[in-house]
Parts: C-alpha cells; structure tokens; sequence
C-alpha cells in the first residue's frame, strides 16, 4: 500500500509519465476500449475528441459498466476523467458498474484514464459528435416527459421503440413521431439558451428508455430540449422536441444512491452544491439520521451508515462537516455544524441512512423445480424481504435447496437468508452476513425461502453479491426409493470439504427427467448433518460441499421424473458409493483458554478440546508459544498431548502472552492467545525498597 501511495505522488507530481498513450481521434463517431494494455502498475492515458471539427454542437460519450473499486473510491488511485479541452470543467469517474454518459457543449472533450497502482478495468467507450443544426425530423408540437421525485434530480422517460422501424418516440404518450431505427440515443440539453448554460454533465442511464440528471439547483427554472441522433450515422435526421421550462422541486435535503426512495446518502444543498456529509471525525449519529429521515417524511431509521455505503462514484466531490442534533429539529439546518470545510478527501466516509424497513414481497412457487436469485443478484444485494413459499400440494412432499452461490457480506447491517418449515418449527435454518460455500437442505412441504435485505449494498466487490438457490420439489413414496441398479456413481474428492459424483446420461423411455439430488451422509458420530445438491435434468455431475476433512460419506443421487404429458411422476435412486474426504488442518482455535493458577514464577494455562468437525482429521496434539509481552522475548515452542500446560522459571510481575493451536499431519491451525501476568506482590516489596533508597538518600542532598 506504501508503494502504490509513493507512485501516485511521483506520478501526480510529473516525476514519473507514461509515454505513447495520447492519441487524437479521427471522425464524428468511434469507438475505444480500456483494456490490459493500460491495466499495468501506471497509466495515464488520454483521448481528444473532435479536435479540429467545426460547429460542433455536442458530443456525447458514452461508457459500458465498469467498476474501479476502493483504490478510486477511498483514495483516488484510479479514475476516468472527462474535460472540454481547456480543462475549464471535468468529472471524474469510478463506475460503479453502472452504464452513464457524458455531454460536452460547443467545444472538444478529452478522456482520460489515470491509475497510479495495479488496477483491473475493462470497458468501452463510445463517443458521438453532432455538428449540425437542431433540423431534419423536428418534433416541435412534443412536450419532454418530465418527472421529479427528489430536489435537483429530473428523470426523462420515452416508450421503448418497437421493431426495426420503431412507431413512435414519445416524451408524452398523446403524440408519436416516427424514428427511423432502434440505434437512436436520447440526451437532454437544458438551459441551452441561456449565458451561463452548463456545458459538461452526467447523464445517468436508469435503463434504455429511461435517462436522468442528477445535480440540478432546487427550486430553479430550467429549460429543457431532447435530441434523438442516429449512433451509426451522427449526420442523419435529429429528433428534436419543442422546449420546455421545468422548475425543479423546492429541498435542500436528499438520499441518493438507493435503489429505493427510504435509503441512500444525505446530500444538503448549501453554497450553490449538493454536498455530502462527511463523517471523518464523527459519525452521523441516530439523532441526525432521525432528523433527517423526519424531515423527508419517511419512517424511522433502522440502520445509520458512515462507511461506504451508498458512496457516490461522480467527482469533484462537495462535503461538508457533520451535523450535531438533538433529535427534536425538523431540518439538518436547525441543527449546528462544525465547519462548511471538510477533511474527507474521497468517498471513503460519508454519510447514509436507511429510513424503515424494507418492503415485503411474497411469491408462491408451483414450479416442481427451477432457480431462485435475490433482487440485484449478481451485482449486488437490493433492499427487500422476499419471501418464497413453495406451495405443491403433495402427501410426503419434500424441496431440495442447493445454493449454487450464498454471499451476504457486506459492512454494517445484517443481511441474513431463512430457511423454514411453514408446518411446523422442526427445521428452521438462518444464514447471517457471511460468506458460505455451497449448502444444501431438504426440508418438508409446505417450506418457505426468505432473502432479508435491510439496505441496497454497494456494487463492489467487498459486498455480498447475493443468493442463487436451485430447488427440486418431489414426493417421496412411502416405503423405500427404488434402487436401479445399472445406476452407478463414480466419487472422488481433491478438497476436504467437498465430494463429486459423476454418472453416465440415464434414459427412461416415456418420462422427462426434471431434476437430480445427490445427498451426502456419515455415521461417523462427528459428522451428523446431511449435504445436498441439486441438479438440472441433463446434469451428469454434482458436488456436496461444506462437508469434514478425513471423514467417510455414503453418496447416493435421486432422480425425479414425469411421464411426458402427464402430471405423474416417479422417483429413483442410484447405488450407494462411498468415499472419505482427504485431511486437512485444524479450521477453528483451540477454545475456552484461560489461567488457573497464577504465581510469582509459575501459570498454570489450559483450553478444551479442539472438535472432530473443526480439526478435519487425527488431532495430534497442541503447539504451545509463550512470548514476554513488553520484551517480546520468547521462551520456545512446546508440544502437548494434553489440554494444560504449566509454565515454570516465569519472571515476577511480568505480562506474557501465550498462543495455543491445534495440528494434524497435514499441518497447524489458527492460533487461540491469552495474556496474563505473574504475581504482583514482589512488585510491591521493590517499590518499598526503591522508596526506602530514596529517603536514605535525600539528606545527601542538604
């Protein structure tokens, strides 16, 4: 991290450049990508756009999705910056995956990519140039579709085109103008007649028929134009409607960033920008969060973030200080803040609240099987609690749940997925914010699914991407699952927590296979849960996973099928084969380490036993390191069978530090530490002697 730091000093300071990598493009429209060629330990590669093009009107470029993760958004190590050519306005970009474009007035652009560190970015930019007259297909009876939700923001919406000669583009539903073909773009210009117009913004891309700006000055007229050009030919008709005078919503307070309206960032509007709020030397507290969620209307707040969350990937970036509350004023305004500065340098902390829980949606699954993903899934985890009930109406129905991919992690909150038996209480499964492999479960019908989300989280890679659940629902008969036993499995296993059966294709003439279980069982009396998996129907292969190192399952694989064109269905099983996992270490500390029996010279320490499933093979023993906390001196490593081990020879009134861990033939476990200090009582009897030295000596003194 110091390296990367020292680099983009050097490099930002000029003392290092990147040569070859400023090119001038040619032509009214092109394309260019950042790819592996700029993604070394520096770059700093630029593009000039429209140098030497007369009248030019706009350009518009246009990014893919792309991500530049913490290096941009905590410390400004990589970033895509867009300018006009004399650099009077710029922004600078993280991506945050998400599609946007840029739109540069009367004048060339510039874009530049810049990391000063290893970076990992793949993306494509296009870029438009229109430099004619606002004629050809001109539309001047239409009136843009506007639509406010949030001071500074307005949100333009159009009817999707249809087919390769599209009917209609329609700002407002009433009207329709014919356009020529689906590759049309649609970029707003407002106050495009006016002396002090912007001429460099953001166009956010809700989605492709949707666009928004998002820093508009509340409570101000604005005049608004929408242009629909041809991306293959940028000299073909224009679309263009007739101009429209919008005033924005009166506020000075706003949440961006969230999916939904309850959640975001705050953002105040004071001197002349939405400014976020930094929360480098004080968090928002729950009695600003509680203002701030009243002052808009919504409910209480559940979650108050500080760190990461909801950040914003636009720069320059505007902060102002925290706000200190009491909870009883009805705007941010009312309550004091420390300075209209700010220390926070990025977006690494700034403020965010969640206002409420979040909506509750119910579905239920009458599908025998299929996949089931979080909202957002897999770029991110969306505000909600979903609830899934699966609802087949079966004697002895069971559903088989296999999560292809579990990932809740996320900073702060606590997303969390529910399993649940709806009859009855007899199994109930919660997974919290963590990251797990791949479980699986077979729970009794009716059985219920639920994906609690408390806020939308970052699109990054160090939040949790979500859930992705197969299901098979099938019956099972009443006596035992016919066995068929041409059906053998092949195992194997090069992990310690995982088995994979392999199978030739299984025909059965007259039925469609919907689906496969494999289930993973032990009578070891350490390993009591059951795996499972779930496969398609033309699945060969399947994997048990979170299983225990060193440890015997017997796998078998139920297939479920339906006769074709009939709701009948049948179940069958294959051989039982079986397979122990290979070793591994311990995964878990040695627990309960403490002290019992403390002298001058002398500790006695012991712990518990380390658990079969957690040492994932034959336990051999303990390993022992004792260090003198302040001296760092150490005492040598000892080897123990036992659960206690007692120290000797130790020093009065010294601190020490003991670390305990587990190991196996395969190697060494997380350590356990415990710090503890020898008697004190000599201490005491060498301070009376310092002292009694002292006043023996102070007559000298005279």
């Amino acid at each position: 991290m110091m390296f990367c730091l020292l680099l983009c000093i050097f490099l930002g300071l000029g003392a290092l450049t990147v040569k070859g990598c400023h090119t001038n493009l040619k032509g009214e429209s092109g394309k260019f990508s950042i790819d592996k060629t700029h993604n070394g330990y520096r770059s700093n590669c630029s593009w000039t756009i429209g140098k030497g093009v007369n009248n030019i009107d706009f350009i518009v470029i246009k990014f893919t999705p792309f991500d530049l993760g913490w290096r941009c958004i905590n410390f400004g190590q990589s970033y895509v910056e867009v300018a006009d050519v004399n650099y009077e306005a710029k922004v600078r970009e993280c991506g945050g995956k998400r599609p946007f474009q840029v739109l540069i007035k009367n004048r060339p652009a510039v874009v530049r990519y810049y990391t000063c560190c290893y970076a990992k970015a793949f993306f494509d930019v296009s870029f438009y140039i229109i430099s004619q007259k606002f004629s050809g297909l001109s539309a001047k009876t239409l009136k843009p579709a506007l639509k406010q939700t949030k001071p500074g923001v307005i949100t333009i919406d159009w009817d999707p085109l249809k087919g390769s000669n599209a009917d209609a583009w329609k700002p407002v539903l009433k009207q329709q103008k014919p356009v020529p073909s689906k590759n049309y773009i649609v970029v707003p210009l407002y106050n495009f007649t006016s002396k002090r117009e912007p001429f460099l913004y953001i166009i956010e891309s809700r989605n492709d028929t949707s666009i928004a700006v998002e820093n508009l000055k509340p409570a101000t007229s604005y005049t608004f134009k929408f242009i629909a050009f041809d991306s293959t030919n940028t000299r073909g008709p224009l679309i263009v409607s007739s101009t429209a005078t919008v005033l924005t919503r009166n506020g000075t307070l706003r949440l961006m960033g969230g999916q939904l309206s309850n959640q975001g960032r705050v953002e105040i509007y004071k001197y002349g920008w939405w400014k976020k709020i930094c929360t480098w030397n004080h968090n928002l507290n729950n009695n600003a969060a509680s203002v701030v969620c009243r002052s808009l209307g919504l409910s209480h707040p559940t979650y108050v973030l500080n760190y990461r969350a909801f950040y914003g990937t636009s720069f320059p970036m505007h902060f102002v200080e925290d706000f200190r509350c009491t909870g009883t004023e009805t705007s941010l305004e009312e309550c004091s803040s420390t300075d209209p500065s700010s220390r926070c340098p990025y977006y690494l902390r700034t403020a965010a609240v969640a206002c409420g829980y979040p909506p509750v949606f119910h579905r239920n699954i009458s599908e025998m099987s299929g996949a089931i993903t979080s909202p957002g899934y897999p770029w991110f985890m969306m505000q909600t609690d979903y609830r899934w009930t699966f609802t087949q109406n079966m004697t002895r129905g069971r559903v088989a749940l296999y999560f292809e991919e579990l990932d809740l992690r996320r900073y702060g909150g606590s997303s969390r997925v529910t399993i649940q038996e709806s009859s009855s209480l007899s199994f109930s499964k919660t997974y919290t914010s963590e990251y797990r492999g791949k479980p699986g479960m077979v729970i009794n019908l009716p059985g219920q699914l639920r994906f609690y989300s408390p806020y939308t989280s970052n699109r990054d890679n160090r939040d949790g991407r979500g859930m992705r659940v197969r299901f098979l629902v099938y019956n099972e008969p009443e006596g035992e699952v016919p066995t068929l036993n041409n059906w053998k499995l092949s195992l194997s296993s090069n992990h310690y927590t995982r088995i994979t059966a392999n199978w030739t294709q299984v025909v059965f003439t007259g039925y469609g296979i919907i689906g496969f279980v494999m289930s993973c069982n032990s009578s070891q009396d350490w390993a009591k849960e059951v795996s499972y998996a779930v496969g398609e129907g033309n699945s060969t292969s399947l994997n048990c996973s979170e299983l225990i190192g060193y440890t015997q399952y017997n796998v078998h694989v139920l297939v479920q099928l339906r006769m074709q064109g009939k709701d009948i269905y049948k179940i069958y099983q294959s051989l039982v084969a079986s397979l122990t996992t290979p070793q591994s270490f311990p995964r878990s500390r040695p627990p309960g380490l403490t002290s019992t029996e403390i002298t001058l010279n002398t500790a006695i320490i012991q712990w518990q036993q380390i658990p079969r499933k957690d040492a994932h093979g034959v336990l051999l023993g303990y390993i022992v390191d004792l260090y003198s906390y302040y001296s760092d001196r150490y005492r040598g490593e000892i080897k123990t069978n036992n659960t206690s081990i007692a120290f000797t020879d130790l020093s009065p009134a010294t601190e020490y530090y003991v670390r305990v861990k587990g190991y196996t033939a395969v190697g060494s476990g997380p350590n356990n530490y415990y710090i503890f200090y020898t008697s004190k009582f000599f201490l005491y009897i060498k301070m009376f002697y310092v002292l009694l030295n002292m006043t023996n000596f102070i007559p000298c003194l005279f």
